[in-house]
């Protein structure tokens, strides 16, 4: 009986020996197999790297996939598919490599990078800021590319509504030189939406000094005014500037249609026909200038204008609109 109950523990022993043998082989085996693949896939990534450097874009994405589909955790293949996106300006494509990318290495400064660039490059703002913020503040800071990256950061903020970040933002900008002519336009629009009346004034003269052919544009401006309701603001910059001698055309558009927004049409008409002394081509002036009239039911005025309109427009579905309008008007002479 002691003899059988000994064998008994011995074989319960042997058995839980054999089974943990078996259980540290299949560990080992398992192991040597992870590696095995990451390995491979380390391998993929060195060929997608090659091949992208190459501009072998198609051949690149099928390393990078096959990289991923042995490792789904290797955030380099992650990346580097990335990357081949991106490459393509295929920005919404990227954005979920680039994701799950940081993820695997949120320590990486380059992605949260690119994750700001390609979501601006979508129009996804909110986005664009949420990546750039944790990128500016990583510490240390990284230094690649600052100049890009402020200008990119600050455009980032001013689309997505941010005037006052964005403000401070391009003041950084604007301590490197290749981005201050570029972003000049942006910080007039942003200082003018914070009412800082003064700032604007100092980038405008600047812009008009350092890109004279490339000067604010009045619709953005106007619907930037408009989303924010600060078209008061935009009055009083444009008065001033009118007052002091305004002749760009661009600048005294932006103030007529600040006017006529706020039924101000008398005034409106005045700027109006003055930008039109100075470009007298302009089909947009003589079109405001239609509508305006229009609207105070000074129909033989708004055809004239509307004709004038005609003979310089270029864009034939505006024009087809715009005759029957003239049709319409003159049924009621």
């Amino acid at each position: 009986m002691t003899g059988t109950l000994k064998n008994s523990k011995s074989d319960r022993i042997g058995f839980a020996f054999i089974g943990v043998l078996v259980a540290a082989l299949m560990g080992t085996c398992w192991l040597g197999m992870a590696a095995a693949r990451q390995y491979s896939a380390e391998i993929k990534v060195a060929e997608s790297d090659r091949l992208n450097q190459a501009k072998k874009y198609s051949e690149a994405r099928q390393a990078a996939w096959e990289a991923t589909q042995k490792d789904p955790n290797n955030g380099y293949a992650l990346f580097n598919a990335a990357i081949n996106e991106v490459a393509q300006n295929r920005y919404k494509e990227a954005i979920p490599y680039l994701e799950k990318a940081l993820e695997c290495m949120p320590h990486l400064p380059n992605v949260l990078r690119l994750l700001g660039q390609a979501n601006y490059s979508i129009a996804s703002y909110d986005k664009s800021v949420k990546y750039l913020d944790r990128y500016f503040l990583m510490n240390p800071r990284p230094a690649v590319t600052p100049e890009y990256l402020f200008n990119l950061y600050g455009q980032a903020l001013y689309r997505g509504l941010k005037p006052g970040r964005a403000t401070y933002v391009f003041s950084v900008a604007d301590q490197y030189p290749g981005y201050r002519a570029e972003i000049l336009h942006s910080r007039v629009i942003t200082a003018l939406l914070i009412n800082q009346l003064t700032t604007t004034d100092y980038c405008y003269r600047r812009m008009r000094t350092s890109t004279p052919r490339k000067l604010v544009d009045p619709a953005e401006l106007f619907s930037a005014c408009l989303e924010t309701n600060k078209l008061g603001t935009a009055i009083r910059f444009y008065e001033q500037l009118w007052i002091r001698g305004e002749t760009d055309p661009e600048a005294l558009k932006t103030l007529a249609m600040s006017y006529s927004k706020v039924k101000r049409y008398d005034e409106a008409v005045v700027v109006l026909k003055q930008a039109y002394n100075y470009a007298s081509t302009d089909p947009e002036i003589s079109l405001l200038l239609g509508d305006i009239h229009a609207t105070k039911q000074d129909n033989r005025t708004a055809v004239d204008w509307y004709n004038i309109f005609l003979q310089n427009s270029k864009d034939q579905s505006l024009k087809d609109e715009v005759t029957t309008k003239v049709q319409n008007l003159k049924s009621t002479f």
